[in-house]
């Protein structure tokens, strides 16, 4: 059992961060980039991770709409106006290739974001702008563990082309958010969540850090985890509290909380968590404390990683692989 690489990948997430910024802003882009009115983030699993954030955490800050694809096809709708990011970590995901190829016949800006593999080629043979992640600062080359490269990496392009409202300032400050010492805390949330499955509930700009911390919870900790959004949450998952009653005692909540919500979802978290725990399902509140909402993004983000080792360390095992994804991607290029 190893977790010195995603351990050491945690820590670099500050470094991941200034990196990234640099690495968009340095891109050059052909100035028909500036007149898109949309933008699609493709990507899948880890490499997913950074436009889930992006579009949550600056919401406030964005001029520009930006639809996010998981999957083998664009919309129909994506065009000459179209921004298209294709995020591949690898550069050899076959739903990200996919979505390349019908950005290329459809005449959208592609800039590609990844370490290499086919996507590099592509770009480069389509003359396409290529961010290429150094994987110096994710000592554990795992995609889900740059997320600080990829996230602000899309950070840094959009406020190259002036669609978002972010400047070096702003960096800095999300750097020094990630680079909290959260050990402790991170101990105790592992320990308090045990050997149960995790529900993550998170709000607006925390959306996208709970998605990620939900990925590292499976990848890392090899622990079942399920994220839900609020308010989105109570309009559903309250009816399903009443069966099966064995099963509750098996599903721990994690609520985060912060000052920057609505009002009417800091009172949701409250009322939330007491509902939960009155139905036989313990719940967890994390509050974040205070910054700006960039600020709170980064510091869950570095819980998050943080909490998802402590439970694979607790349980015996390595935190890097991720065998069933492999052997499935395997089955898959196997299969007729």
């Amino acid at each position: 059992m190893t977790g010195s690489g995603i351990r050491a990948s945690i820590e670099a997430l500050p470094r991941q961060i200034r990196q990234g910024w640099e690495l968009g802003r340095a891109l050059a882009l052909p100035k028909s980039y500036r007149d898109v009115d949309h933008v699609v983030i493709s990507g899948m699993g880890g490499s997913s991770l950074g436009g889930h954030v992006l579009t949550t955490s600056c919401a406030d800050r964005l001029s520009i709409p930006i639809e996010l694809v998981n999957g083998y096809d664009l919309p129909r709708h994506v065009g000459r106006r179209t921004l298209v990011v294709l995020s591949s970590y690898s550069g050899t995901t076959e739903e990200t290739i996919s979505t390349a190829k019908q950005a290329a016949k459809k005449g959208a800006r592609c800039v590609a974001l990844t370490t290499g593999g086919d996507l590099a080629k592509l770009a480069k043979t389509k003359r396409w702008p290529l961010m290429l992640l150094d994987a110096e600062h994710n000592p554990s080359n795992q995609p889900r563990m740059g997320i600080g490269s990829q996230a602000v990496a899309l950070y840094g392009l959009l406020a190259s082309l002036g669609k978002l409202k972010l400047g070096p300032r702003d960096i800095e400050r999300m750097a020094k958010a990630a680079s909290t010492d959260v050990t402790d805390a991170a101990q105790t949330l592992a320990k308090r969540i045990g050997d149960r499955v995790v529900l993550p509930l998170a709000a607006e700009h925390l959306v996208g850090a709970a998605h990620v911390a939900t990925n590292q919870l499976n990848e890392n900790a090899k622990r079942m985890a399920m994220f839900f959004a609020l308010p989105e949450f109570d309009h559903h998952f309250l009816e399903a509290l009443s069966y099966p009653e064995k099963s509750k005692r098996d599903f721990v909540a994690v609520l985060y909380q912060s000052d920057a919500y609505h009002a009417q979802n800091r009172k949701r978290v409250t009322l939330t968590a007491e509902l939960l725990g009155r139905n036989g399902i313990e719940p967890i509140v994390v509050t974040l404390d205070g910054g700006s909402k960039l600020e709170e993004t980064w510091r869950l983000i570095r819980l998050g990683a943080s909490t998802s080792l402590e439970l694979a360390l607790a349980i015996g095992v390595n935190p890097e692989p991720v065998p069933n994804v492999e052997a499935f991607k395997q089955a898959m290029a196997e299969a007729v």
